[in-house]
């Protein structure tokens, strides 16, 4: 039926329903591929997969470039970002530049999270005075050693009070070692030879103990426990013996017939000689249920030292050469290197010798982190994501192991470098005549 005057004709009619059924057909597949993440490339002629971006770092005012895409402050949450590679930029005044190539597959999120941007301040002369050697104690003391030909002083230095304090003057030869408790306000200072071991209580530094002159035979080894309560463990040449400083008892623990041991937790590793081919055992849990979790293989004449260990891990170092040994019940990983930590933030290993940084998670193979010609010094980590400064011989450079970016932090040769991780403050000395004594760098 026409009505008279209209301009809806029935073939325009017609036309409209065929426009609007072929619309359908051809817009509702690319609205479901544009929200199943699918995108049309222009450039390729091609429809393709997106991937996305999420970046969520501290502090949460600092603001990022995606590209030339400006973004002010955090977290960043990016759908249907076409697959490609993307220059990131993240910045915030008074912080170093974060930057690193990020490459997004499709149908895959791109992180970039757990990393604290750090500060960019210049080293300030903490402590006037030229110590040979100090160290920080749970983030509350400082500990340094003054000399004058063969007296030496023990100096504490409270960092929430500000108050300097002697601990004891004494007469060596040889200069000071400070070995402090990993869970306590405790500390040990010994010479190169032990013939001094002084223990202090820093919260109570009048209550000092001198080991030497309880025990009779000379002592070889000693380690602070990680356990609940302050104890000092030691051997001699026959006994592996400790002290709780809080009584002064002594306790024999066993014989010592072992080419070393240590004490994680309560639980005593050794290594033992194999009588019959003189290869190393391992054992874990010596005086409990005695489990020997591998067999180190030995050509020649050498000798092992346990430097850590660790759920079910441990590290042993040849006492000849650079070589360190990570052995577990299934793997023994050879290590170039003679130093290590292992970060309080996650238990994660740091392993590194002049020329080379390795890392070893539980249950995964040690990954190269960083290989230089520079002399690498030191590894500090920093923060809770592991962070790490990177001492070289005239510089010291920053890490983000999980995505391989760096930079530089200070241009200066430091030594004897310490952390209030709490705080997130470097105390440090320089090596340069001008510059002596304590110094600070604000992170």
């Amino acid at each position: 039926m026409e009505y008279p005057g209209t301009w809806l004709i029935k073939p325009i009619r017609t036309a409209i329903l065929i426009f609007f059924i072929t619309a359908f057909f051809v817009i509702a597949p690319l609205v479901l591929l544009y929200t199943a993440g699918y995108r049309y490339d222009f450039k390729n002629g091609l429809i393709k997969e997106t991937g996305a971006i999420s970046i969520d770092i501290e502090p949460k005012n600092a603001h990022a470039f995606i590209n030339e895409d400006y973004f002010d402050k955090m977290p960043i949450r990016l759908k249907n970002v076409a697959p490609n590679k993307y220059d990131v930029k993240i910045e915030l005044d008074g912080y170093y530049t974060w930057k690193k190539e990020i490459k997004v597959d499709k149908r895959e999120t791109t992180y970039i999270k757990d990393i604290s941007l750090l500060q960019n301040n210049e080293p300030q002369l903490f402590l006037e005075k030229n110590p040979y050697s100090f160290e920080t104690v749970q983030d509350t003391y400082l500990i340094y050693c003054l000399k004058t030909e063969n007296i030496h002083e023990v100096w504490s230095y409270n960092l929430k009070t500000n108050n300097d304090q002697l601990l004891l003057r004494l007469n060596s030869q040889n200069d000071l070692d400070i070995i402090t408790s990993k869970n306590f306000n405790y500390i040990v200072i010994n010479n190169d030879n032990n013939s001094i071991l002084t223990l202090i209580n820093l919260d109570e530094p009048e209550k000092q103990i001198q080991l030497n002159k309880k025990i009779t035979e000379k002592i070889i080894k000693f380690e602070w426990n990680n356990d609940s309560d302050p104890e000092l463990f030691f051997s001699t040449t026959k006994k592996i013996m400790s002290i709780k400083p809080a009584t002064e008892n002594i306790y024999q623990i066993t014989d010592n017939k072992y080419m070393d041991w240590d004490m994680e937790n309560g639980r005593l590793w050794t290594l033992q000689t194999n009588t019959t081919t003189s290869d190393i055992e391992i054992y874990e849990d010596t005086l409990g249920f005695s489990k020997q979790i591998n067999e180190l293989e030995i050509k020649g004449k050498q000798t092992f030292n346990i430097t850590n260990s660790l759920d079910g891990n441990i590290l042993i170092k040849n006492t000849n050469q650079p070589e360190m040994f990570l052995i577990n019940e299934n793997n023994i990983f050879k290590i170039s290197g003679d130093k290590n930590i292992i970060s309080d933030s996650s238990n994660w290993w740091l392993m590194w010798s002049w020329w080379e940084l390795q890392s070893y998670d539980n249950g995964n193979e040690p990954l190269l982190l960083n290989r230089s010609g520079e002399k690498l010094q030191e590894v500090i980590p920093l923060d809770e994501y592991n962070t790490l400064a990177l001492v070289w011989a005239d510089k010291t450079t920053v890490l983000y192991p999980y995505y391989f970016v760096n930079h530089d932090l200070m241009n200066y040769s430091i030594k004897n470098v310490r952390i209030d991780k709490q705080n997130k403050i470097l105390y440090f000395l320089i090596n340069q005549l001008d510059k002596a004594g304590i110094w600070s760098l604000k992170y």
